[in-house]
């Protein structure tokens, strides 16, 4: 329905209880029709814009059993549409309107710290065990605070994930028109092709979880800060209408075809694949892979009004038939992305008395 931009239409027709008897069987939760504009020589232009204005307060426990509050301005979600139409007349009766749209939404995040004990030290998910004669609450206690030491020195941002909606841009165009082919028959058209991308985000990796880490030559993580994958995608839809109606005696006659097409790519960027060779120069950026999914309906109807008829006012009687063909297909995406074998690798460095102090593994 969204590529369609608002600028081509005239008006929507919701029809619900009894759309079934007029479209068939089909249609027998109900129909929505989207009627676009037609015998229209005007020009018309919108320009709508936005923004979300957030105060986030949110909390979050301490290692001491107290409880830490945050408090967060949020201005984000932009959004910009700009929409435009424009209609002209095509020789004796003929018309034919041409509308576009632009549309920006930028992405939104309601996210807060990251809970977890410790971003660079110790072991994922938890604690490493407690080395031989220590107190374990002691050791731990340590650990959080050289984590959190070393995470300061390195400007670490706990807000590290991005809970809310991706960021988008669309861009689209549409035409459709009639040309009369004598008083009983007209040739109509219709058609878009509408480009749409956006990007949205998958869960943070923590530099601690190192077996979910691209790792250098030298077996250090290639990103020393852990890395918040960006998933994009790049959308294409094109549809273009063809029909012909006329009038055989008392009947309505009509003949249409309609083709519509869609493609679905997955870009996976910011990113690494942990199971691929240690290398300085890890692969980052990853073709996930392609949906795409085509449709041709052809239909030819016949209609005519009895009036009336069989003690009726009036009797619509209608039929016709249709031919349609779907395909769908998926293509795999680079190898790279899905590849690779679980590599054992060693545990992060416990900084246990402070940086200054050396490490114990």
């Amino acid at each position: 329905m969204n590529v369609i931009p608002v600028a081509a239409i005239e008006r929507i027709e919701v029809l619900r209880d009894g759309a079934a008897a007029q479209y068939g069987s089909d249609a027998i939760a109900g129909v929505i029709n989207v009627v676009l504009k037609k015998n229209y020589e005007g020009f018309s232009a919108s320009l709508t814009a936005g923004t979300n204005m957030t105060n986030m307060a949110w909390e979050t426990p301490t290692i001491t059993g107290g409880i830490q509050k945050n408090n967060l301005s949020i201005t984000d979600g932009q959004v910009l549409q700009f929409d435009l139409s424009k209609g002209f007349k095509i020789g004796n009766g003929g018309h034919f309107v041409v509308s576009g749209q632009y549309n920006s939404h930028g992405a939104s995040n309601r996210s807060g710290n990251d809970n977890a004990p410790t971003i660079y030290l110790g072991s994922a998910g938890g604690f490493p065990g407690t080395p031989s004669g220590k107190d374990a609450t002691a050791f731990r206690s340590q650990l959080i605070a050289d984590d959190a030491t070393y995470a300061k020195s390195r400007n670490y941002d706990r807000r590290n994930m991005v809970f809310g909606n991706s960021s988008s841009q669309n861009l689209g165009l549409f035409v459709n028109g009639g040309i009369p082919i004598s008083s009983k028959s007209e040739f109509y058209f219709s058609g878009g092709i509408t480009q749409r991308a956006g990007k949205g985000f998958g869960n943070n990796r923590v530099p601690v979880s190192r077996s979910q880490q691209p790792l250098k030559a030298d077996g250090s993580l290639f990103y020393q800060d852990g890395f918040l994958p960006a998933i994009e995608s790049s959308i294409g839809d094109q549809s273009l209408q063809l029909g012909y109606k006329t009038k055989i005696g008392n009947w309505n006659a009509e003949l249409s075809n309609t083709f519509g097409r869609n493609s679905f790519n997955f870009t996976v960027s910011s990113s690494g694949n942990a199971t691929l060779a240690n290398s300085d120069t890890q692969q980052s950026k990853f073709d996930a892979g392609t949906l795409k999914f085509d449709q041709n309906t052809t239909n030819l109807d016949f209609s005519r009004l009895f009036e009336k008829a069989a003690g009726f006012s009036g009797l619509n009687l209608a039929f016709g038939a249709e031919f349609r063909r779907d395909h769908f297909q998926i293509q795999a995406g680079e190898t790279n992305s899905y590849s690779g074998v679980v590599k054992s690798v060693p545990g992060a460095p416990l900084l246990v008395g402070g940086p200054a102090n050396g490490t114990a593994t």
